[in-house]
């Protein structure tokens, strides 16, 4: 999980996420300070270059707010808080795949699935 926070990949996954969060981390997000989140991000208009430079220094601090992050059980409580505060509807994707080593982006499915089954328990 460390390693796969480090990653340009997934620090990319930072610019969806609303400019209120890069806020509370003391940081302005690159796409203003009323982007509101994915809905808002238009991809095509951003090259290689410009998204490099939005996400080189996304600290893995923001990550750790914005996306699910833990073991399979930590994971699973995580959504179980959401869930009691009125979550009704979640998108769930293995991000863990994201980090440099195939080997250990293959090992990620594992905990991922774990992470599945306990979801349709809650």
């Amino acid at each position: 999980v460390e390693q796969t926070l480090t990653t340009t990949a997934a620090r990319a996954l930072a610019l969806n996420i609303p400019a209120e969060t890069w806020a509370g981390h003391g940081i302005a997000h690159p796409l203003g300070a009323d982007f509101t989140g994915a809905q808002d991000l238009v991809p095509q208009t951003l090259d290689e270059r410009t998204v490099l430079s939005f996400v080189k220094d996304v600290p893995t601090s923001l990550l750790r707010d914005a996306l699910l992050v833990g073991t399979p059980d930590q994971v699973i409580d995580q959504v179980a808080d959401l869930r009691n505060q009125g979550l009704r509807y979640l998108v769930v994707s293995n991000v863990s795949i994201l980090q440099p080593s195939l080997r250990k982006g293959l090992a990620a499915t594992l905990p991922f699935h774990s992470i599945l089954r306990g979801l349709k328990k809650l």
